[in-house]
């Protein structure tokens, strides 16, 4: 396992890791994709797309877990590992009907992408303007 892996491993919550850090739901099946939308309906859902492999994806991350955005109590967080759940990560594409991109990130209400980016535009100051 690489050094980036290993951080962000700790990060995702795959490691020791914080409170504040574990918030962050992994999607391990195409199921949690649907409930995801549907939940939409109640909650603003973020999904991002992580590779651990990438170094911006690893800052993108890093940035992401940013209090101010964490602590909205009125907001579910996902996320996909690219790597090792890449059949997942196409099927999400394909659901939401965005190009597959690494990093990404996506903000979701009633079933709909309602803002979604990439590579160092993924920010929590861009999430929280789009929430």
């Amino acid at each position: 396992m690489g050094f980036l892996e290993k951080i962000t491993n700790a990060l995702s919550g795959d490691g020791n890791s914080s409170e504040e850090e574990t918030i962050w739901n992994s999607i391990n099946c195409e199921e949690q994709i649907d409930k995801i939308l549907k939940l939409s309906h109640e909650r603003i859902q973020i999904v991002y797309k992580h590779s651990p492999s990438c170094g911006v994806s690893y800052f993108a991350l890093r940035n992401l877990n940013n209090p101010e955005l964490l602590e909205n109590s009125g907001i579910d967080f996902y996320l996909i590992d690219v790597i090792r759940q890449r059949p997942i990560s196409g099927s999400f594409a394909e659901k939401v009907n965005v190009r597959h991109e690494s990093p990404q990130i996506f903000v979701i209400k009633n079933e709909k992408v309602i803002w979604h980016d990439s590579h160092n535009s993924v920010t929590a100051k861009n999430v929280l303007r789009h929430i």
